[in-house]
């Protein structure tokens, strides 16, 4: 189930390049699908990184970011698209306090106050780390539902798998199911949700004029809640954004 929950989400990276059925993407995506081993469609089947407590050696990668150090913090640019959806995750993706501001320099950013919202409202030295998500492959089904790339199947079940994985993704976290659905009939919703909302991650230094979580289509919603998913991995969500361009992220006007 890893090995082809794993083969669905490479197809899809795939995907600006082979974007038709009948092609690679379709071709490896649909196969991953019929294998009768199945994907990975519940949080008991995720692939977690368990840690032993007091070994600084293997310590979760978030409390070792945070320990000693008060320089990172919460994104301001999801915590805005979470916020502006009504979504409960807002409240285990991050501590209380002010989320911080994107796209400043250094001298800046050492100018604010160090009281900020950080990474994750629970982070100890022995807290599993989520690696493959089952929230991450069903929202990769309804993605390739929708694309048409799994024959008889149709924007019906694609919805099906999108609210599946989005309830994943929300339980994954400890939340309920009520919770997801507030989201779901809400900004979240897979046929006319508005998504995360505009300005998003912008401050009093306006670095960041114009970055937006807006949805308008299904593809978008399912992006959206994909780079969500992914979360706290940086390196899934940025590969997810550089793919799909949502939520759509500008430079900083401090950039150089």
């Amino acid at each position: 189930k890893v090995a082809n929950s794993l083969r669905m989400q490479i197809a899809l990276r795939m995907s600006k390049v082979y974007p038709s059925s009948g092609q690679l993407a379709a071709t490896e995506f649909a196969a991953a699908v019929a294998d009768p081993n199945g994907f990975m469609t519940s949080n008991s089947e995720n692939v977690v990184v368990s840690y032993p407590s007091n070994i600084t050696a293997y310590q979760h990668p978030w409390f070792a970011t945070y320990d000693g150090r008060s320089d990172y913090a919460y994104s301001k640019t999801i915590y805005d698209i979470v916020s502006n959806m009504g979504d409960g995750r807002r409240a285990v993706f991050g501590t209380t306090g002010a989320p911080f501001p994107y796209g400043l320099v250094r001298a800046d950013a050492t100018t604010l106050p160090t009281n900020y919202a950080t990474v994750l409202a629970t982070k100890n030295d022995n807290t599993p780390y989520v690696v493959i998500s089952a929230s991450s492959t069903l929202l990769a089904y309804a993605e390739g539902l929708m694309r048409g790339w799994i024959p008889g199947k149709d924007s019906t079940h694609a919805k099906i798998a999108y609210e599946d994985g989005v309830r994943a993704s929300f339980a994954q976290w400890g939340l309920s199911v009520a919770a997801a659905n507030t989201v779901l009939a809400g900004a979240g919703n897979f046929d006319t949700g508005t998504g995360g909302g505009v300005s998003i991650g912008n401050g009093a230094f306006n670095a960041v004029p114009g970055q937006s979580a807006a949805t308008t289509t299904k593809l978008e919603r399912l992006a959206l809640q994909q780079y969500l998913a992914y979360y706290p991995d940086g390196v899934q969500g940025w590969s997810s954004w550089r793919r799909t361009s949502i939520p759509r992220l500008v430079a900083t006007a401090f950039a150089v």
